[in-house]
C-alpha cells in the first residue's frame, strides 16, 4: 500500500522510527538467559524484586533498561499507565550511573525499498523420473525464501497465484497448483510475550482438487548469527480428490536462516499421520535462495512419503 501511494506521488517526506515492540525486542535479545529470568521476576513484582548476588552493575542496568521498554509496550497495549513501577525502575537505574553504552540497532530498510510484490517463476524440476518445466505467477509481498528487507521478516503472504507444469516426456501441461491465500505468521515468543504462530493455506492442486491447510504453534529466535527463526506448528492438511477426503495431521518444524544480505535458506520437516491409510509419513524440504535487486535463483529438494522432487527456479519480481 505504501509503495502504491508513493508511485502516485502521494507521500511526502519519509520518516520512520522503531515500534515499541521492536524497541523492546532489541533490548530483550541482548540479555543472557540468566538476565531474562531475572527480568521476568522483576516485571511481575518490581517492589519486592532483588537482584541475585554477585551481579555487576552493568548486568543490573541492562535488565532495568529492558524492563522499562517492556512497561512502555505494556502501557500501550493495555491503554493503562504504570507510573509507580516506572518511577521505581527509573530511580533504581539512575543510582547505577553510566555503566552501559547506548544500544546500537541497525537501521531498518524502508518498506519503499522492499522487493516488488508480483513475482514470475520459471523452473526446471524432476519427480518420479519425470522431468518438467514450471511457470508460476504470484501476487504476494514475499515468502520465507525471498528477500524480506523492509517487510515483516520470516513471514509468508501469498494472495492468488497459479503454477503450470509442462511434463517433457508426456508432452502435456496441467495446472498443478492454484493458491487463493497462503499466510504464515511467525512472531517470536519471548519470556514475557507468548506470541501465536499460525498458518492458513487454501487452494487447489492437480485436477482442481481443493485443499485447506492450517496450523498453530510458536516461534523462537534461537540464534543471533546467522539471523534465524525456528517455527513449531501442529498442522492439519485437508484434501478432497475424486470426491474422497484425505486428511493428514502432525507436527511441523521450519527453520529459516538469513545466511547473508543476499541469501536465505529454509529447512521444513513434517511428520504426518494419514487418516486414510492410517500410517505416518515424512514430508521434508530444503531450499536455498540467492537474490539481488528484483531477481532471485533458488535450489530446492522436496520429498513426501519417499517420493523425491528437486527443482531449480529463476524468479523475477516487478
Amino acid at each position: 500500500t505504501i509503495k502504491l501511494l508513493d508511485s502516485y506521488k502521494l507521500l511526502g517526506k519519509e520518516k520512520s522510527r522503531p515500534s515499541l515492540k521492536s524497541d523492546w525486542q532489541n533490548y530483550y535479545d541482548q540479555l543472557s538467559s540468566n538476565q531474562r529470568d531475572q527480568l521476568k521476576s522483576l516485571i511481575k513484582d518490581p517492589k519486592n524484586f532483588k537482584f541475585i548476588k554477585n551481579d555487576d552493575n552493568k548486568s543490573k542496568a541492562e535488565i532495568l533498561e529492558a524492563s522499562l521498554k517492556y512497561i512502555a509496550l505494556k502501557e500501550y497495549r493495555e491503554q493503562k499507565e504504570y507510573k509507580e513501577d516506572k518511577y521505581l525502575l527509573e530511580l533504581t537505574r539512575a543510582k547505577l550511573g553510566l555503566v552501559t553504552t547506548p544500544l546500537y540497532v541497525s537501521p531498518k530498510i524502508s518498506p519503499l525499498k522492499s522487493t516488488a510484490p508480483i513475482g514470475l517463476y520459471l523452473s526446471y524440476g524432476q519427480t518420479e523420473q519425470e522431468s518438467y518445466l514450471g511457470f508460476k505467477y504470484r501476487r504476494a509481498f514475499h515468502d520465507l525464501l525471498s528477500d524480506d528487507s523492509g517487510l515483516n521478516p520470516f513471514t509468508h503472504l501469498e494472495i492468488f497465484s497459479f503454477e503450470i507444469q509442462y511434463y517433457l516426456n508426456q508432452h502435456r501441461a496441467e495446472l498443478s497448483n492454484l493458491t487463493l491465500i497462503n499466510v504464515l505468521s511467525s512472531n517470536p515468543t519471548t519470556a514475557l510475550n507468548q506470541e501465536l504462530s499460525w498458518l492458513i493455506d487454501i487452494g487447489t492442486k492437480e485436477h482442481f482438487s481443493p485443499y485447506l491447510d492450517f496450523g498453530f504453534g510458536s516461534s523462537f529466535n534461537l540464534f543471533s548469527k546467522p539471523v534465524s527463526r525456528s517455527i513449531f506448528l501442529m498442522r492439519l492438511e485437508n484434501r478432497l480428490q475424486d470426491k474422497k477426503y484425505f486428511g493428514f495431521l502432525g507436527p511441523e518444524f521450519i527453520f529459516v536462516s538469513q545466511l547473508s544480505s543476499h541469501s536465505k535458506s529454509v529447512f521444513d520437516v513434517k511428520y504426518l499421520y494419514s487418516m486414510d491409510s492410517q500410517k505416518f509419513l515424512w514430508d521434508h524440504r530444503f531450499s536455498i535462495a540467492f537474490f539481488q535487486n528484483n531477481q532471485e535463483i533458488r535450489f530446492e529438494y522436496k520429498e513426501r512419503d519417499l517420493i523425491p522432487n528437486w527443482l531449480i527456479t529463476y524468479l523475477l519480481f516487478y
